[in-house]
């Protein structure tokens, strides 16, 4: 069951309750960003289960559901360490588990509340530095995965960044740097929408677009944290 705070929000977050879903809530609302909570997508080993192939939290099938602005989806450090930190059968398992589950859940999410920008976000502080460079690599596949799954759905124009935590002093940064990439990626979004394009383009084609709306979100990124166009 999803937790709202406002039927009027225009980012939705998907996140544990108490880990990074916290600041980074607190900095879209300093923005002026009404934010939704919804639950997280992936869980340590610990958790509830969840199938890869689930219904979208709080995709409602009931109506057409509100337009949102972003869906920020957060892997929790638990999550993360046991994606990541031992590195065997089992966590290769897991982390094919979660990114289709937070990739289910991100273009259903883009394709039903016409979402512009997705933002991926990890939290590695318990993680060496190599592999907080594995959970980066990871998370930049799924965001282009997501970028692609919601082209084949029919929505042009999606944005996406990702990034991870790996000190505390990174909490802030990043929370900071999602604030300013909506601010950039929702308007790229927008125009990319509003120009004429073919019902469906070619693979190469879509790549090539992607390509460029990238390079344009990517140079406001300077001193954004450890957030990156994906």
């Amino acid at each position: 069951m999803a937790i709202h705070e406002s039927d009027d929000s225009l980012v939705l977050l998907f996140g544990q309750p108490g880990g990074l879903a916290e600041p980074i809530a607190a900095a879209l609302r300093r923005g002026g960003k009404p934010v939704a909570h919804e639950h997280p997508t992936c869980s340590a080993p610990s958790g509830p289960p969840r199938s890869a192939h689930h219904e979208a939290p709080g995709i409602s099938t009931a109506g057409p559901p509100r337009p949102i602005e972003s869906a920020i989806v957060i892997v929790d450090v638990l999550a993360t360490e046991s994606l990541f930190a031992l590195g065997d059968r089992r966590s290769r398992r897991r982390r094919k588990a979660c990114e289709n589950d937070i990739c289910g859940v991100a273009v259903a999410t883009v394709v039903s509340r016409a979402a512009g920008s997705v933002v991926l976000v990890c939290d590695a502080r318990t993680l060496s530095f190599g592999r907080r460079v594995r959970a980066l690599r990871w998370l930049r596949h799924a965001a282009h995965r997501i970028a692609y799954q919601s082209a084949v759905n029919g929505v042009d124009g999606l944005v996406t960044a990702y990034g991870a935590v790996g000190t505390d002093r990174d909490v802030d940064r990043v929370a900071a740097g999602i604030v300013t990439w909506l601010s950039i990626a929702e308007p790229t979004a927008r125009a990319a929408r509003s120009a004429p394009s073919p019902s469906m383009p070619r693979e190469a084609d879509h790549q090539h677009t992607r390509r460029r709306r990238r390079s344009r979100a990517a140079r406001h990124l300077t001193g954004a944290g450890t957030l990156r166009a994906a």
